[in-house]
């Protein structure tokens, strides 16, 4: 009761100090416009949905603990041997070439 004779004299004071000379009462309406963003309840391991923010939140680890999983080792590919391969393959012999500007393209077709 008394909670909400605080928060109803704040807002009231809130209203009456909204003004058009200073933007503030435009600032409000811009507020009230604004579409309400809905959050979807969750679906449970059992088919059921979480509807109240407390269940969300017991559920909400678990199901981050499903979603970020570390990834598995993959067996089929050798990294050591690749690197090998690499490290083990000849230099190349001559620099590469060096790369040819917009005015020599211009003076050859001239």
């Amino acid at each position: 009761m008394v909670l909400q004779d605080v928060l109803n004299a704040t807002f009231k004071s809130y209203i009456t100090s909204l003004s058009t000379d200073d933007h503030s009462i435009w600032k409000a309406t811009k507020l009230l416009k604004r579409p309400i963003v809905h959050t979807p309840p969750l679906l449970q391991e059992d088919g059921n949905w979480h509807v109240t923010d407390k269940e969300k939140a017991a559920d909400f680890p678990a199901y981050l603990s499903n979603i970020f999983t570390t990834p598995q080792a993959n067996n089929n590919c050798n990294t050591d041997d690749t690197v090998q391969t690499s490290l083990g393959s000849a230099c190349p012999l001559s620099l590469p070439i060096p790369p040819i500007s917009p005015k020599e393209v211009k003076e050859e077709m001239s």
